[in-house]
């Protein structure tokens, strides 16, 4: 289970909301819309104190919210790192290419 994931469903079952955890954790709302719908990664744990607030108001450890942080961080970071995308359309330069006159292919 991602990080965002299981925050979303630790709010549900306690029926708190998206404001109850920036007020928890003192940060922003909109911070904590960012990090529920994956737009930005949770911190790294040793920077910050973010998930001992969390962790209060959502009834778990700190470890466990810092543990899926870091799977999560540790996925994204593979899917930088993969093979870079292939072309969708593998024969179309040498397309092009046959279509141009032959003295100015070279540009």
């Amino acid at each position: 289970m991602s990080f965002s994931a299981f925050v979303r469903s630790r709010l549900a079952t306690l029926d708190y909301g998206q404001k109850d955890l920036a007020l928890a954790a003192r940060v922003t709302e909109s911070y904590v819309s960012q990090l529920l719908t994956r737009r930005k990664s949770p911190p790294a744990p040793d920077r910050t104190d973010i998930y001992g607030k969390m962790a209060a108001l959502l009834e778990v450890e700190p470890s466990e919210l810092e543990r899926l942080a870091e799977i999560e961080r540790a996925e994204e970071l593979n899917r930088k790192l993969a093979l870079p995308p292939q072309p969708l359309f593998e024969g179309f330069r040498d397309l092009l290419l046959g279509k141009c006159v032959p003295e100015r292919r070279d540009e």
